[in-house]
């Protein structure tokens, strides 16, 4: 039976994910020489169900493809002719923003909600009480969680890195009715407790947050609401230290407005 586009693009991101990977522990990077084996990836994601794209501007704004086959297909063809690549991520701790500084992030969500978003390889650095961004050149990362493979990519790191070309098949995201009842249904619930400060319609917001340690830093909110079938799916993530420490909640709601549903992942503030 012939493959679908959709389909290939998720086993080109299975076989990027699984060489020459880079894991993190514990926020360090430390460079694995062997394939990642199967029993070490056992959730490969074999077909793609959502394309999503959130730009470079500090607010991190979501966009949605115009025509979902086509970059699908271009990303598949660029990912098939990727190599891994060698790198040497600096060390970025004690680097905290309130706002994101980085290059757009295009993302995928598999048929099981797992997420791989794909950007330009970048690291940031303070000097004399500033904080730019660095990259390198050809170079993207692939995360899935906190496994980051990065690979020679010329034209895909050329597309995410210049903003009329990935603008160019890309627009922002418009509410439908659908997401607007879930995201109402969640934040009608108990559950709202756990989420001031984030947007109640698909966007991005700010919030602060006061850690275990009585310290208060800036987070980024996301809200997001993913169709899966009949029902929605409706996706809150808190990001801190410019994306390096995530907290992410799923709630699956009924059309009827019933939370069937709710996990949360990641780390804990």
């Amino acid at each position: 039976m012939k493959r679908t586009l959709s389909t290939r693009i998720g086993a080109a991101l299975c076989t990027a994910l699984t060489s020459g990977a880079i894991l993190l522990h514990g926020g360090a990077a430390q460079a694995y020489t062997g394939p990642v084996s199967p029993a070490r990836n056992p959730h490969a994601p074999t077909v793609v169900q959502a394309v999503s794209l959130a730009g470079d501007s500090p607010a991190q704004m979501w966009y949605f493809p115009k025509n979902p086959a086509t970059v699908v297909a271009e990303v598949y063809q660029w990912l098939r002719h990727a190599t891994p690549a060698a790198i040497h991520m600096p060390s970025q701790h004690g680097i905290f923003l309130e706002d994101y500084m980085g290059p757009a992030q295009l993302s995928f969500t598999d048929q099981s909600g797992r997420v791989i978003t794909v950007y330009p390889a970048f690291y940031l650095a303070e000097s004399t009480h500033r904080v730019a961004a660095h990259y390198f050149p050809n170079v993207v990362a692939c995360q899935t969680g906190k496994r980051i493979t990065y690979l020679t990519s010329p034209a895909l790191y050329r597309y995410l890195h210049l903003d009329a070309l990935w603008e160019a098949q890309f627009a922002m995201e418009a509410d439908t009715p659908a997401q607007e009842r879930a995201i109402h249904a969640v934040f009608s619930s108990p559950l709202r407790k756990d989420f001031r400060g984030f947007p109640t319609r698909p966007a991005v917001a700010a919030r602060n947050v006061r850690q275990k340690n009585g310290a208060v830093i800036r987070a980024t909110c996301t809200t997001q609401a993913v169709a899966q079938g009949k029902d929605m799916t409706v996706i809150l993530r808190e990001t801190w230290n410019n994306g390096n420490a995530e907290h992410t909640w799923r709630m699956v709601v009924s059309p009827a407005g019933a939370i069937l549903s709710h996990v949360s992942s990641g780390m804990n503030l």
